[in-house]
């Protein structure tokens, strides 16, 4: 989610190229799995063991400025549909490989020693996270819908939501293990703020508290993980943290932003 710290809405200052690039991203994905697996093998090559992901405008291709209204249908038809399509498909095979690996840790348990160890030291499980600036704050400031009565849906309730609605029938034992941060910092500045939500300081800005309580989660080093985010003060914040980074440069992830990002280094 874009935050307010004197950046500039990406979208009004796309070049042409990037423009035509959003054009064809179908054409750019038609290889399918072929990408998502280079994804993954690229992950590991570089030792990442943690991927996290932006909401808006990332792992979906619309801004919900923090919240949905409307009827929970609507809203539910939003979170399905407005997916990027990339992003699904790059979020499922990594839950998927979650699962090979605890399927893997299953089998050496039973086997104790041979093929089960190696494949375990071959496929290092991968954390996730989903990091938003959308607040619980957004949602509540508003009206519920006035046909249903539907409260507006935002912060860690709307990442949930879209995550069962997209994986669960698939993979929704794994999403449990999903870190959800879902913060906007500026709320929180005053000490009764912060302290309300259970912070000794205030959260500085960007995604630094975001990124750090992912670590925290998991026990990782910033080089370890990777930042998927639209936001250019986002991504060059985390890369002066340490943490790898790459920027979303249209309405919404797809797999030349990785690839960009990564082979340009």
């Amino acid at each position: 989610m874009r935050s307010t710290y004197g950046v500039t809405d990406w979208i009004k200052r796309r070049t042409p190229a990037i423009v035509a690039r959003d054009a064809s991203s179908s054409n750019a994905s038609m290889s399918g799995k072929s990408q998502e697996q280079r994804v993954l093998r690229e992950l590991r090559e570089r030792r990442i063991r943690g991927v996290a992901f932006d909401w808006d405008l990332t792992a979906y291709c619309f801004h919900s400025g923090g919240r949905l209204r409307g009827s929970r249908q609507e809203q539910d038809e939003r979170l399905t549909h407005g997916m990027s399509s990339d992003f699904r498909a790059l979020f499922n095979a990594l839950l998927t490989a979650r699962a090979s690996c605890a399927s893997v840790r299953d089998q050496d348990k039973a086997l104790k020693l041979g093929q089960g160890a190696d494949a375990a030291a071959q496929l290092p499980e991968f954390k996730l996270a989903i990091l938003t600036h959308s607040d619980p704050q957004h949602a509540s400031w508003a009206k519920a819908d006035p046909q249903t009565g539907d409260p507006a849906l935002g912060g860690e309730s709307m990442v949930r939501r879209g995550l069962q609605l997209n994986f669960g029938e698939t993979n929704g034992a794994d999403l449990d293990a999903v870190v959800v941060v879902a913060l906007y910092p500026s709320l929180y500045q005053k000490k009764e703020e912060y302290e309300s939500i259970g912070l000794t300081q205030p959260p500085p800005p960007g995604k630094q508290f975001h990124l750090q309580t992912f670590r925290a989660a998991h026990g990782l080093e910033p080089g370890e993980i990777v930042l998927i985010d639209d936001d250019m003060t986002n991504v060059e914040q985390a890369r002066r943290l340490g943490y790898h980074a790459v920027l979303v440069r249209g309405q919404g992830f797809v797999f030349e932003d990785f690839f960009d990002a990564f082979f340009m280094l």
